[in-house]
């Protein structure tokens, strides 16, 4: 029948999946650091603080000038030391979309290029600037950003402005989205971003033009991704379930805990109540095709990760084990979360967990200390008083330290 040939084909598919990781070169550890010919020293006073990678620049704190600025991957500063604080994000900027939300020390809200450059034209091409009484800006997304400003009425006005800094979707009602006392605008996941009306306080979803594509009808609603998106209706809003992309409900509102999102055709949800460590895994017609005690990953590449507390292990998508760690190492609680809209996981296959960055296969590939993990081949870590840049053979590309007197 077609349902037996539909499975034959998942078992193929993830017994592939199973064999790929299984041949995957191992990451060999990072034993001892190398300082090389090329080995850069880069001197800034007070550097206690490094920030993300993004773009390709590292955000780090000159501690002397009370500022951050950006090096690149080979150790040039590339934007110097002299913005306050990013805006979004009281701790450490980052860049997405290319650009970067600054204060500067005048107490202004500022928006700079990766080469540091003020982005914003006025009609004649000059150098610009942004909204008079503006209050509050967010990341960029997918092209756009939340901007609040407030109208010479008195009144809060919180409308999209996009990457040449015009409104977006001026005929909308639109929301901003309130976490630690910044803004962001949803992501644009598979033309979908989530809307909020203000007459009826609800959320709906418009696609990449601005057409409201699924009504307002929902209280709580999260990114499509695999095709389904997390919502709780109106009607029944102490319950989680999930939409497809025309706004029917394709799995009926029964989670009392917030589940995960789908990936790759499963999603991760909780048994209510006192049995919150009790996961299940379910497909997209809401059956439970497994279910495990403890902390489960979102699947990537046909495999998740699973940790009962006592040992970790990957699964596929036939729900086999494919390979239990020989160490403890990997011991973190998993959620499928975004933070500042980038995925916290994997990141040129390796992870940060338990003190240690690991590989996807479990190795440990060295002890860390302060490090978000490899990207691009490089790494921030803590080194002596200051930080050094490495990749994955243990090179040291720059270090970062004070000057001697």
């Amino acid at each position: 029948s077609i349902f037996l040939t539909m499975a034959l084909a998942a078992t193929l598919v993830a017994n592939a999946q199973t064999e790929e990781f299984l041949n995957m070169p191992v990451i060999p550890p990072i034993t001892e650091l190398k300082v090389t010919p090329q080995t850069k020293m880069l001197y800034i006073n007070g550097a206690k603080r490094a920030g993300y990678y993004s773009c390709g620049l590292f955000a780090i704190y000159d501690g002397d000038k009370k500022a951050w600025g950006f090096v690149d991957t080979l150790g040039n500063v590339v934007i110097d030391f002299k913005y306050d604080r990013n805006f979004v994000d009281l701790e450490t900027p980052i860049f997405s979309d290319g650009l970067c939300v600054m204060r500067g020390f005048d107490g202004l809200i500022t928006v700079i290029d990766t080469q540091g450059n003020n982005p914003i034209k006025d009609s004649k091409g000059r150098p610009g600037t942004l909204q008079p009484n503006l209050q509050r800006l967010s990341d960029f997304v997918d092209g756009v950003a939340l901007m609040r400003w407030r109208h010479a009425s008195g009144d809060y006005v919180t409308q999209f402005l996009n990457k040449q800094f015009k409104g977006a979707y001026t005929d909308q009602k639109l929301a901003f989205y309130e976490y630690h006392s910044s803004i962001t605008a949803h992501q644009l996941l598979e033309n979908r971003r989530a809307y909020y009306d203000f007459d009826k306080r609800l959320w709906g979803f418009i696609d990449e033009s601005g057409t409201i594509v699924v009504p307002a009808q929902y209280t709580v609603v999260e990114a499509f991704r695999d095709g389904l998106a997390l919502v709780k209706a109106k009607e029944n809003p102490d319950y989680w379930g999930y939409i497809d992309k025309t706004g029917k409900m394709a799995i009926e509102p029964k989670f009392s805990n917030r589940p995960m999102s789908f990936s790759e055709g499963y999603a991760v949800v909780t048994k209510r109540g006192n049995d919150r460590l009790q996961k299940c895994i379910i497909n997209k017609q809401g059956e439970v095709v497994a279910e495990f005690y403890g902390e489960i990953s979102p699947f990537h590449k046909g495999l998740a990760l699973v940790w009962d507390y006592k040992k970790s292990f990957l699964i596929n998508t036939n729900m086999e084990i494919v390979k239990t760690f020989e160490n403890d190492a990997i011991q973190f609680e998993f959620k499928n979360y975004y933070s500042r809209n980038h995925w916290v996981g994997f990141s040129d296959d390796i992870t940060v967990s338990n003190g240690w960055l690991i590989d996807y296969k479990g190795n440990r590939i060295m002890e860390h200390a302060y490090s978000y993990g490899f990207y691009d081949n490089r790494c921030i870590i803590k080194y002596g008083n200051g930080f050094a840049c490495i990749n994955k053979k243990g090179e040291i590309i720059f270090i970062i330290k004070e000057e001697e007197f």
